[in-house]
């Protein structure tokens, strides 16, 4: 995968992107959403180990380490198919218009990778706008200005339904497709078609991070889970991950950390972490729901004199995934940014032929990362490798 490349301005309009800054000045902080937790175990002690604090004796602990791990090294495989398998009933026709609205963090400059080179595989025109995730009225405007180009379908990302319900009777009136992607849950119908790398994607990327976590510390860890509530996707990813550690690993601990997204473009996450590590050192792994919230955390533990922390999680960006290389991160479970892109095309061309389009559209691929299978670093995961021909082969184009 290139390097993030940022949408194009439109012509006459100036740029409304502005970069979130994560791990910079030490500004805001961000509030512990839930007390520490653990799950205890039920029964005493097994015969041929002693019992950790919560009860649960030490082969317990390796039992559900290795359960853990069969599930972890499964995850580790490349997917090889798409999720998608339906051919469309023809060629669609060529010349359409479609508008992304790009949010502000680099993964949206990645998805709209996949949107242009979706969209130049099956011969329609697109328009990018930006807006902020801290200031959704920009998201909303921006939605407005897309029906001036008369698309076809437009995609947005991250903010809830919530925040832009109220321009879905104007495209409905103007007959135009909404594709919510990476959020949800959504209203699907006959305005808002489809809600690619949603909740089920994020439950599962979630889980595997869970199970790494479980199999790395060999049942008995404590891990800090980073949400962000205001993005449903993310808080269904960190619910995913807290809940698949409590029923599955009697001796782990789970402490949630949630923040806003003012203390998200305020610097506020890291900081936020390295005080709730501060307040309790048993916490020995960080486990993030987006990988762009905790950039440059290594270095600020170590400013800290904080070592013996592992940090993994969801949704890493290039640089996670360059240090997950290099052994300062330990595990992410990366999201097909570019397929996403794919998804929203392939979501456009299915409405506008009259077909029905399932959940999610087949979904996003999902694998876990660690250093044994990292290969050369990405931004989004590029799996099935081959998957932009896949598509082109059910769009007959290509």
């Amino acid at each position: 995968m290139p390097e993030f490349r940022p949408a194009k301005p439109m012509p006459g309009r100036s740029r409304r992107l502005s970069a979130v800054r994560i791990g910079g000045a030490l500004i805001g902080a961000a509030t512990l959403g839930l007390s520490a937790c653990s799950s205890a175990a039920a029964g005493g002690a097994s015969p041929s180990g002693s019992s950790s604090a919560s009860g649960t004796s030490n082969a317990q602990a390796a039992q559900q380490a290795a359960a853990a791990k069969i599930q972890v090294t499964a995850a580790m495989k490349a997917p090889s198919a798409l999720g998608v398998t339906v051919p469309l009933k023809t060629k669609p026709p060529s010349g359409k218009t479609v508008v992304f609205l790009q949010c502000d963090v680099p993964q949206c400059a990645v998805i709209e990778s996949g949107v242009a080179a979706a969209a130049h595989a099956i011969g329609w025109k697109l328009h990018v706008i930006n807006f902020q995730n801290a200031n959704p009225a920009t998201l909303v405007s921006g939605m407005q200005e897309a029906l001036q180009y008369k698309p076809v379908a437009v995609a947005l990302t991250g903010l809830p339904e919530s925040s832009w319900s109220s321009v879905i009777p104007a495209y409905q009136a103007a007959g135009v497709s909404i594709v919510a992607m990476a959020q949800g849950p959504d209203t699907i119908n006959s305005t808002v078609i489809s809600n690619p790398a949603g909740i089920p994607d994020n439950q599962v990327s979630g889980q595997m991070i869970a199970n790494w976590f479980i199999a790395d510390s060999k049942g008995e860890g404590h891990a800090l889970v980073v949400s962000v509530p205001a993005f449903p996707i993310l808080q269904a990813a960190s619910a995913a991950t807290a809940s698949t550690i409590q029923s599955k690993c009697s001796a782990c601990k789970v402490t949630t950390l949630a923040v806003t997204l003012t203390e998200v473009g305020d610097n506020g996450v890291v900081p936020a972490i390295v005080s709730a590590i501060r307040k309790d050192p048993s916490i020995k792994y960080v486990l993030s729901s987006e990988g762009a919230f905790t950039a440059g955390l290594p270095s600020a533990l170590t400013a800290a004199g904080i070592s013996g922390v592992k940090l993994a999680g969801e949704a890493p960006s290039l640089q996670d995934m360059q240090a997950l290389q290099t052994g300062t991160e330990y595990a992410w479970a990366p999201t097909a940014f570019t397929y996403e892109g794919w998804l929203f095309i392939d979501s456009a061309a299915r409405h506008l032929e009259g077909m029905p389009i399932t959940a999610g559209d087949g979904g996003l691929p999902n694998q876990l990362m660690t250093k044994a299978n990292v290969g050369t670093p990405s931004a989004t995961l590029n799996a099935p490798s081959n998957f932009p021909a896949l598509f082109e082969a059910l769009w007959h184009v290509g």
